[in-house]
């Protein structure tokens, strides 16, 4: 991946972290094939699970934040740490990023 966006990718970290509640944001790289053709990255934020934000609330806080800042396109997808616990061991996305994902924030 450039520099460039894993630059623009630590801002964008950054933000997030001081608008929702995160427990751990996962990398998903479109060159892995973990996302669709248009996406140059998509990032995976796990949030706390006693945060009263739903994930789709969640989801549309973090677009609000970044969206002056990313030049990138970038797909947002946000579980609750329970949810994302309970599918991490079934195949599927949570799988792969639990076993071989790149932790951007812990």
């Amino acid at each position: 991946m450039e520099k460039r966006i894993l630059n623009e990718l630590n801002i964008l970290k950054k933000i997030i972290v001081k608008t929702v509640p995160v427990v751990k944001i996962y990398l998903i790289d479109s060159s892995k094939g973990d996302l669709f053709e248009d996406s140059d990255c998509g990032l995976y934020v796990v949030i706390a699970d006693n945060s009263s934000l739903r994930e789709l609330e969640a989801i549309q806080l973090i677009h609000k934040a970044i969206r002056d800042q990313k030049t990138i396109a970038l797909d947002v997808i946000v579980a609750k740490k329970k949810k994302f616990d309970q599918l991490k061991f079934t195949p599927g996305l949570e799988q792969k990023l639990w076993r071989e994902g790149q932790v951007l924030y812990e």
